[in-house]
């Protein structure tokens, strides 16, 4: 078969013209996206949105989180939920179903004190294990209880970093069986609270406003930002809690 001079010509810079495509396409499929997502050390890309590092990740959700606590004329001030407010609720059949009673408090308190009708027991260190994760309820509020409520305010606040809707119950089991959450704190290490300590009494700094205050702050987080922060959620609450400088995150006044 004849071919004209135009044809001569035009093939081969046709040829290699496929042949670069072909090379580009192969490239863009070793070089793109896997199923495994991306590690926690390189940036994460919203479909929408910019690249953001990791740290800008951490720091907006804790932005988001620290503005949407709930103000004092509220139902839940403060992110914490009352004794009488919660039975009230529990002996209600509608708002005993919006409820998940979540008990963190160590198994031989559990078991030798007992617990709220209904909860579930997690050891805190494990909650934010991908098991535990996806067996809390995204569509309920998730009551958070411990001894005195100061480590269910930790366990609370970790999952609103997560996107759950989750309170603390104030004072805890201490207040939930009408111990004096004071009491129980005088009680663990002596001296305790007792001591009269100097305070100060300057004014506050005038709180910083942004765009996260808005409608309360608060959503879940993208796919993408989960995984950074289920990650540093889960090496925050697997620390040795018992044998830190600080137990469980706290130091006493004395």
């Amino acid at each position: 078969m004849m071919v004209s001079s135009f044809g001569k010509g035009f093939i081969w810079p046709f040829l290699i013209g496929v042949y670069l495509m072909a090379i580009l396409v192969l490239t863009g499929y070793s070089c793109g996206d896997t199923d495994e997502g991306p590690p926690a050390t390189e940036t994460v890309r919203e479909e929408t949105g910019p690249s953001l590092s990791p740290d800008q990740v951490l720091k907006n959700r804790a932005h988001e989180v620290l503005a949407a606590v709930t103000d004092l004329d509220t139902a839940y001030p403060g992110n914490l939920i009352t004794s009488a407010r919660l039975d009230e609720m529990l002996e209600n059949p509608g708002d005993a179903g919006n409820l998940y009673l979540l008990d963190t408090r160590p198994r031989d308190e559990w078991e030798s004190q007992g617990h709220i009708e209904g909860a579930t027991w997690i050891q805190m260190q494990e909650i934010a294990d991908p098991g535990n994760l996806e067996n809390l309820p995204r569509d309920r509020l998730i009551v958070c209880i411990s001894s005195t409520g100061h480590t269910a305010v930790q366990v609370a606040s970790v999952l609103r970093w997560l996107g759950y809707d989750a309170v603390a119950l104030e004072f805890g089991m201490a207040g939930w069986t009408g111990v004096p959450a004071r009491q129980v704190i005088l009680d663990d290490v002596e001296g305790g609270l007792a001591g009269v300590y100097p305070a100060a009494m300057q004014p506050p700094m005038p709180a910083a406003t942004g765009a996260a205050a808005a409608a309360n702050g608060f959503r879940r987080p993208s796919d993408a930002e989960l995984d950074i922060l289920v990650e540093t959620a889960r090496t925050f609450l697997h620390d040795n809690l018992f044998e830190k400088e600080y137990p469980f995150n706290h130091i006493f006044a004395d």
